[in-house]
């Protein structure tokens, strides 16, 4: 175990300037793929690498959700066990942590 000290209050800050600036630059994605989309003249054109650029933005958009939102990642059984139990995704436990005050 390290003995570091753990501040709190920091470390909740930074996660929440975190989701602000995530979701800032989520916002970003549609206007980002317009411009790629009009300087190629409207087409997909698989050779820009395009369809990558959005996997991978749909992939951040999900993991901005998974840490604060919806746990969308089901890794054990007990996970597995609330989902069928309760219908519905966890809540997340950063997001948890960020409603609480407390990490």
């Amino acid at each position: 175990m390290i003995n570091k000290p753990f501040n709190q209050e920091k470390n909740l800050n930074i996660f929440r300037s975190s989701k602000k600036i995530n979701l800032a630059l989520i916002g970003l994605v549609p206007i980002i793929f317009v411009i790629q989309l009009y300087l190629n003249d409207w087409k997909i054109i698989p050779e820009n690498l395009i369809l990558w650029g959005m996997l991978a933005n749909l992939f951040a958009i999900l993991e901005h959700i998974n840490y604060y939102n919806r746990q969308l990642m089901i890794d054990n059984s007990s996970d597995l066990e609330y989902l069928k139990r309760n219908k519905k995704l966890k809540v997340a436990s950063l997001a948890k942590d960020l409603k609480e005050n407390q990490l």
